[in-house]
């Protein structure tokens, strides 16, 4: 572990023979301190755009000279944990290992390896062939300003795990079953996918398979009417809107 060692003067320091180290994980407890290290590293031209993570503005993770050098605050936690866990797990592919998780995170993978996965779509091979289809990856929207050549790009961080836990519609979320298929639309919009044919762009993306609270929000918009929606593929099963955020 990278850092100051609790139980060692903060004078004292292990040294490590670096040629023994490729693919290691130095992990360190200490918030703040690989961001600092990334960025004197960075000043000495040491440094490669690799494997970089961040977190709220911070560096918390990068790579040199093909060692990772992580933060981890929970590390102790999750060691300790992860050790008392593997008491208990005989075969060797069963055990837990540290792959630079949090607490919660190993939270959520004992959940997954003990507790019921109902949660999890099993959808039959033609809705699966539906769902990884261009047509059905219509929600994200890039624009791009006529005759400018775009030079920057922002990605607003923990925005896309904020969006799934706090998702506040009654629809909840889908989990298909092999049963589950599609058919005509019926006018009584449930949670689910549906397929509209429409000339708007802007916010659809033309002819596609669009979720249940956009068709709502898109039919009292009047950017759509009933007649435009031609197909729906039910849920068999909703999970609670909060059931991300309970995990």
């Amino acid at each position: 572990m990278l850092g100051i060692n609790d139980e060692k003067d903060q004078g004292e320091c292990e040294m490590f023979d670096i040629t023994k180290c490729a693919n290691d994980i130095f992990v360190c407890c200490i918030s703040g301190c690989v961001n600092e290290l990334f960025y004197c590293l960075l000043k000495k031209n040491l440094l490669y755009n690799k494997n970089v993570r961040t977190d709220n503005g911070q560096i918390i993770q990068f790579d040199i000279n093909k060692i990772t050098i992580q933060e981890n605050t929970d590390y102790k936690d999750v060691a300790t944990t992860i050790d008392t866990l593997n008491k208990d797990i005989n075969l060797d592919e069963d055990k837990y290992i540290y792959h630079g998780q949090s607490i919660h995170r190993l939270a959520f993978e004992y959940y997954e390896c003990n507790f019921n996965k109902d949660y999890k779509s099993q959808m039959s091979p033609q809705i699966v062939d539906i769902f990884n289809d261009k047509s059905s990856k219509n929600t994200a929207f890039n624009i791009t300003l006529k005759d400018v050549q775009a030079t920057d790009a922002y990605d607003f961080n923990k925005l896309y795990s904020s969006v799934l836990r706090y998702c506040g519609d009654k629809f909840g979320w889908c989990s298909y079953l092999p049963t589950d298929y599609i058919e005509p639309y019926d006018k009584n919009i449930k949670t689910g996918f549906y397929f509209i044919e429409t000339n708007n762009v802007f916010p659809c993306r033309a002819n596609g398979w669009y979720c249940d609270i956009f068709v709502c929000d898109a039919l009292n918009l009047k950017l759509i009417t009933h007649d435009d929606i031609k197909y729906q593929i039910k849920s068999s099963r909703m999970l609670s809107s909060r059931f991300l955020k309970i995990l």
